[in-house]
């Protein structure tokens, strides 16, 4: 070898051996691979917080058998109240049908009467027989009102009509709102000729009712010095 030639090859030597040595230089320990390994991968996988805990087979569908039947009580629950309800509201509505239907006028005071509506006064107008002052007054619009100049009217189809809807709880359709849009008609007609002020005519929804049979609000003001036109008898 001659000596061009062995300079040659040393200088060789010191250009790559800066890399040689990285590429042979040991991984420090602790760490790993870009990649795991799937034993590592499964570990990973199983490992607490990284996904919910299946239950076994059985106990899944056990789980989800009771809440179907928690689900299915809390319905019964439900639906038992809501008939219950009904049921004492229903009863009490052969109080407005004495009224409309029967035309037991005893103890009332029956203002109108036709073959479409029938109108008399609630037990908290003060011009009711049996108006008591110490009872409770439930409708807000009435308590900033004179108590002898309270106006409180019902008017009723005078062929039965349990609410908006022929039944309670039943769906409502056209003729439903006809019927109903005639009687709170017949309610604004009577305010107007009653000559109250400031009338509120209304229905309350079902949930808020309490006599199964249906009712028209009248209340308001009653002009000072007129009274209502004598009761039918």
């Amino acid at each position: 070898m001659t000596l061009h030639r062995l300079l040659a090859l040393l200088a060789a030597a010191a250009v790559f051996a800066p890399q040689i040595a990285d590429a042979g230089r040991a991984r420090p320990r602790g760490t790993t691979t870009t990649r795991a390994r799937p034993a590592q991968r499964q570990q990973q996988q199983n490992a607490p917080g990284r996904t919910a805990q299946r239950l076994p087979r059985g106990e899944d569908a056990a789980a989800r058998e009771a809440a179907r039947r928690r689900a299915a009580q809390e319905r019964e629950i439900v639906r038992r109240h809501l008939t219950e309800r009904r049921n004492r509201v229903r009863a009490r509505g052969q109080i407005f049908r004495n009224i409309a239907v029967d035309r037991r006028y005893k103890g009332e005071y029956v203002l109108q009467r036709d073959h479409k509506v029938t109108a008399f006064l609630d037990i908290t107008d003060p011009a009711h027989p049996a108006f008591d002052p110490r009872r409770e007054v439930e409708e807000e619009a009435l308590e900033s009102i004179p108590v002898q100049r309270r106006a409180h009217i019902i008017v009723v189809p005078t062929q039965p009509r349990e609410h908006i809807t022929r039944s309670l709880g039943g769906t409502i359709t056209s003729g439903d709102l006809r019927e109903t849009l005639e009687v709170v008609q017949s309610a604004e007609g009577l305010a107007r000729k009653l000559g109250i002020k400031n009338p509120r005519v209304f229905v309350n929804p079902e949930s808020r009712i309490s006599i199964g049979y249906l009712h028209v609000h009248i209340i308001g003001e009653r002009p000072a010095g007129r009274s209502y036109p004598p009761p039918l008898r």
